[in-house]
């Protein structure tokens, strides 16, 4: 007769680890056949909208008539040296052309967006191929906000262009309204 094969030993561990797999499966698999008590409805996308915010509005003068205090807003600038705003929302971003260029495509070295109400300065992004600028939002205090904004060039030319920013929140409107 032969010899017969030696049997391998069992790892007390593995067949531990198998039998927690498998319980972990079983239980998974009861919950999802019906062992579950409630089952709830998918809501449809438009009801998980319903009372949300959009996250800007562009080209709203009076946001309030859109509902909430604290919208966001998107402002094209010109190149004029000054320019005068009134909006009611608590954040601005701000867009335009690369002012003060001359036409050429020198980048500005280190453009600079400053709110001077409140002290905070914004990051402004260029696009040398469109020959634009964007800025991230600028956070606005009640009231009068004076943003400056400078486009250092190369050479030591600089383009600097301020702007007016009146912000009367929403809720503020709303309240002095109901006292007429």
């Amino acid at each position: 007769m032969g010899q017969r094969p030696k049997l391998k030993s069992v790892n007390l561990f593995e067949v531990l680890m198998l039998l927690v797999l498998a319980g972990f499966l079983a239980h998974a698999g009861y919950k999802l056949v019906g062992g579950a008590s409630e089952i709830r409805p998918l809501r449809s996308v438009e009801e998980g909208l319903l009372g949300r915010l959009p996250a800007s509005v562009g080209g709203v003068k009076d946001p309030s008539a859109v509902r909430g205090a604290s919208l966001s807003i998107s402002h094209e600038l010109n190149c004029s040296a000054s320019e005068t705003v009134e909006i009611g929302a608590s954040r601005m971003r701000l867009a335009g052309a690369l002012c003060g260029s001359h036409g050429t495509m020198d980048p500005p070295v280190k453009p600079v967006v400053r709110n001077t109400a409140n002290e905070s300065k914004g990051s402004v992004f260029v696009d040398l191929t469109a020959g634009r600028f964007l800025t991230d939002y600028l956070v606005l205090a009640p009231g009068e906000n004076k943003i400056e904004i400078e486009f250092p060039y190369s050479g030591g030319r600089t383009f600097k262009k301020k702007l007016t920013v009146t912000y009367e929140a929403a809720f503020d409107s709303v309240r002095k309204s109901a006292e007429n």
